[in-house]
């Protein structure tokens, strides 16, 4: 897999897979035909760099026309057997529903240590179909308290530095 800086447009990790056979779609009868890789292919990249490049383009290209990051599903594709006539294709693309807006307060300035922040929403929208609102929140706190042991004690904060930080955002 190959991870990539949009910002500086430079590719910051990579890392080979194991790939003991690739999928090919039959051009004269249809269907989907399995291959053994060799030993030698196994070692390599599956896609060149260029290739990782004009990748990271249509994406990024895609994102910025649809003003939201973005799930795409490509390929490339040839006519022929040829390696060096690929073409990228976009397959779809959708939007990415689990990322939400942070808080304003929560948004690191570029070049600052970053800090890790959990949005217990992640856990609340595992059983519900929407975020906890304010009431949800509330009763939540009620009940951790007494959880703890600690009747009364309010164990969500307004301030992003504490541990259990309650933000605006998506209430």
């Amino acid at each position: 897999h190959f991870v990539w800086d949009k910002l500086e447009k430079q590719i910051v990790e990579k890392k080979v897979g194991s790939k003991r056979q690739e999928k090919r779609l039959r051009k004269s009868s249809g269907g989907v035909e399995v291959k053994s890789v060799d030993e030698e292919r196994q070692k390599g990249d599956s896609i060149s760099l260029d290739q990782v490049e004009e990748l990271a383009g249509l994406v990024c290209l895609v994102e910025s026309t649809c003003q939201m990051p973005m799930d795409v599903e490509w390929a490339y594709t040839s006519d022929n057997d040829e390696k060096s006539s690929l073409t990228l294709k976009l397959l779809q693309a959708r939007p990415i529903t689990t990322v939400h807006r942070l808080d304003d307060c929560m948004i690191t300035e570029q070049g600052k240590p970053r800090v890790l922040y959990y949005d217990f929403n992640i856990a609340s929208e595992a059983t519900t179909t929407s975020p906890f609102t304010y009431m949800d929140l509330k009763l939540y706190c009620r009940m951790t308290s007494l959880f703890f042991g600690a009747p009364g004690v309010n164990f969500y904060s307004s301030d992003p530095r504490m541990i259990t930080f309650n933000g605006s955002t998506r209430q």
